[in-house]
């Protein structure tokens, strides 16, 4: 057949081509269609179970039955011997869930106190302080402190925890109450009265700091002088006096512009043995020092100052803030 015949053949079925090339177009578009539709449709849906109050392996088969995967996270409990326990979950138990998706799962780590700590020989303060840490406002306090202590004197120092009930190593299944026999210090304990008269604020600040005795001031404002001075003391120097025993001490004040001089007097709460009682200074220009650091068994707390006006002093007691004063 030459060209001739085979252009004239073409030109008498041309409309045979064109239907079976738009047939074939609209096979393929509907075959693309048809793909695309079924690679959006949804994945198999699961419903998920509910795993609270199950242990974790058994709670990981489960999940893992219904193809989903787990997200842990570990959490203190409040509850004894609940360890690898399931707390919480989410998506809630009964939700549907792609298959594949991720469930949050809270699993206890135990409580955080498993048995009872050995605390004699420490401080009853820094025991009451680390568990009160311990045991966060959030969650369930397992150990209490009976407070009403069991005073005695004794060599160690007062604050000292000479004997604990329940006995260090007790398993803790239920809320247990600690009861301390606690040191009041040294019995019968004396001190020497120093030489104050003539001292300044400075070496007042001093002593007190490192006398176990506790001075009452009275103060009078003097013409002619330039600093504070202590005109007299009511015990003589040497003289032998039981531990914080109170001492009356008179002191002159004089009067300046630049600086105002007081004696800044508090009543404190009764402490069965003494406390770290301290105060600090602010000055006007923001800058804190501390001024006095003493034990003190509480009642009066009386200290003469010296200070431009506008300061602040800021009484701590145990290390927690109790009064701020500004001066004027």
């Amino acid at each position: 057949m030459g060209l001739g015949s085979f252009a004239e053949s073409i030109s008498n079925s041309w409309k045979v081509i064109l239907i079976t090339s738009l047939v074939m177009l609209f096979v393929v578009v509907a075959g693309c269609v048809i793909v695309f539709f079924l690679a959006l449709q949804p994945a198999d849906q699961v419903m998920v179970p509910n795993i609270v109050g199950k242990d974790l392996n058994s709670s990981l088969m489960e999940l893992q039955a219904k193809e989903l995967n787990v997200r842990l996270q570990l959490r203190y409990s409040d509850t004894p011997g609940d360890e690898g326990t399931v707390l919480e979950q989410s998506p809630r138990p009964g939700a549907i869930v792609k298959a594949g998706g991720k469930v949050d799962v809270v699993v206890s780590n135990g409580t955080i106190m498993t048995q009872v700590g050995n605390y004699v020989g420490r401080n009853i303060l820094e025991v009451e302080q680390e568990l009160d840490v311990l045991f966060t406002s959030g969650s369930k306090n397992l150990v209490l402190i009976n407070n009403t202590y069991n005073y005695r004197f004794d060599n160690a120092p007062s604050g000292t925890i000479l004997a604990q009930e329940p006995a260090a190593g007790t398993d803790i299944s239920e809320r247990i109450v600690l009861n301390f026999v606690v040191s009041k210090g040294p019995t019968g304990e004396m001190v020497a009265m120093p030489s104050l008269t003539g001292a300044g604020l400075n070496s007042l600040y001093s002593f007190m700091a490192n006398t176990k005795l506790l001075f009452d001031f009275n103060a009078v404002e003097t013409d002619g002088i330039e600093n504070l001075v202590v005109s007299r003391q009511e015990r003589t120097e040497g003289e032998s006096l039981e531990a914080y025993s109170r001492v009356l001490v008179h002191i002159d004040m004089p009067k300046q512009e630049n600086l105002l001089y007081g004696v800044y007097a508090i009543d404190l709460p009764s402490y069965p043995y003494p406390v770290d009682v301290a105060v600090d200074v602010i000055n006007p220009n923001g800058e804190r020092t501390q001024l006095v650091s003493v034990k003190h068994p509480g009642g009066s707390f009386t200290f003469p100052y010296g200070l431009p006006k506008g300061s602040i002093l800021v009484l701590t007691v145990l290390g927690k803030q109790i009064q701020s004063t500004v001066i004027e």
